[in-house]
């Protein structure tokens, strides 16, 4: 798939206060390491593995508040940007804490099989968006990077998504494109992961 924008972004699109109180209430919830589907790897090579793709701390949270203030600005990207995805669901919001040393690899958020069960069933990931909830000042590291590698142009292409450093900041891309955290060295980043999910490309 072409395209013309690999990722829209809002500065500032919700105030500092509902990121201190998702940062608040999201630190209450239950913590727990982050996974990896390692797919067919072995057992003995999926310790290896998960340290080299990803390491953090998340929770998860459904509630309405958040998704009422963050999913107008998926639909107002989807738009503006040209992708023009159906979407249908979304799933739980992920909070994810990186604390110095952690970070997650090179990856991307979609699968080309659909989800086999839940609310999702028969949905692939369309939409990703990542929401910054502490500035960039207070933690060093943990760049927020993409690879806008594709089958017509498949060389590294990487780029620093910059529009991505104050508390508030939130970006939308598809969710197969290529994008990474870079390892914190100090301090500690904050962040909330949505995914939107719709029917399968035809």
């Amino acid at each position: 798939m072409n395209l013309i924008n690999y990722y829209w972004y809002f500065k500032n699109a919700v105030s500092t206060q509902f990121c201190d109180d998702v940062i608040k209430f999201c630190k209450e919830k239950k913590e727990e390491t982050a996974l990896v589907d390692l797919g067919t790897y072995t057992k003995d090579k999926e310790g290896a593995m998960k340290k080299q793709i990803r390491d953090s701390n998340i929770s998860w949270v459904e509630e309405r508040w958040i998704y009422e203030a963050i999913f107008p600005f998926v639909l107002t990207a989807n738009t503006n940007a040209g992708w023009n995805f159906n979407i249908t669901w979304t799933e739980p919001f992920q909070f994810t804490k990186y604390k110095p040393g952690q970070f997650y690899n090179w990856h991307c958020d979609s699968d080309i099989s659909p989800t086999k069960e839940g609310p999702g069933k028969g949905l692939i990931r369309k939409l990703s968006a990542s929401l910054l909830l502490n500035s960039s000042s207070e933690f060093k590291g943990g760049a927020f990077e993409f690879d806008f590698k594709n089958k017509a142009y498949p060389k590294t292409n990487i780029s620093v998504a910059k529009e991505l450093s104050d508390k508030g900041d939130l970006i939308v891309f598809p969710s197969f494109v290529w994008h990474r955290v870079q390892p914190v060295t100090e301090g500690t980043r904050y962040s909330l992961v949505m995914w939107n999910q719709g029917k399968p490309y035809v």
